[in-house]
């Protein structure tokens, strides 16, 4: 499990630095007014908007897969709680943070531990943490939560982005085609 974590973790830092040296290349390419640095850029934009497409139509479309698979791991972590660090402290921010308690309410630990739930489980003012006191709703409850009555919101900011990947592939283009058109316009005038 935890080579999964390393690995999602190195995934989106190379993302991240593709994106970074994707922007830099546009920038580059608009302050010498490179038209080969310029289509370079368009291109690997494109590319990334298209990726972004695939990469949402098939959250959407095997959204049931995905939240089963993540309920799986869930509960995978609150098995390994105790023996795995990586889990116990993702589990402890996620309960701290959210105010939650296992994945669906507090009872999905007796299984796990059955005489008190973690610590992380109740307030902290409170010193020990019993089934009784601590919160109600579970974790994956919550999130689901939140994402239902945030989706809107979500889309939103998703369209966003595409909009300004969409005016950067336009600046992009229409900088290229006005240095061709200054070049070609120089060529005359001696």
């Amino acid at each position: 499990k935890q080579w999964y974590q390393r690995r999602v973790a190195i995934t989106a830092g190379g993302l991240g630095c593709i994106v970074f040296l994707v922007g830099l290349l546009g920038c580059c390419g608009a302050l010498t007014q490179q038209r080969c640095m310029l289509m370079l850029y368009f291109a690997l934009v494109t590319i990334i908007f298209l990726g972004e497409i695939c990469i949402a139509i098939v959250v959407y479309s095997q959204k049931g897969k995905i939240n089963s698979s993540l309920q799986k791991a869930y509960e995978d972590c609150m098995q390994d709680y105790g023996n795995q660090t990586t889990c116990k402290d993702t589990i402890d921010t996620l309960q701290k943070v959210l105010e939650c308690c296992g994945m669906h309410s507090s009872s999905d630990w007796k299984k796990f531990q059955p005489q008190d739930p973690p610590k992380t489980c109740c307030s902290e003012t409170l010193t020990v943490c019993t089934y009784d006191k601590a919160f109600d709703v579970g974790c994956f409850t919550k999130i689901d939560n939140f994402v239902s009555h945030n989706a809107k919101y979500i889309a939103v900011g998703c369209l966003i982005v595409a909009a300004i990947e969409l005016l950067g592939m336009g600046f992009a283009c229409y900088l290229r085609s006005y240095i061709l058109k200054r070049e070609e316009y120089e060529a005359y005038t001696v």
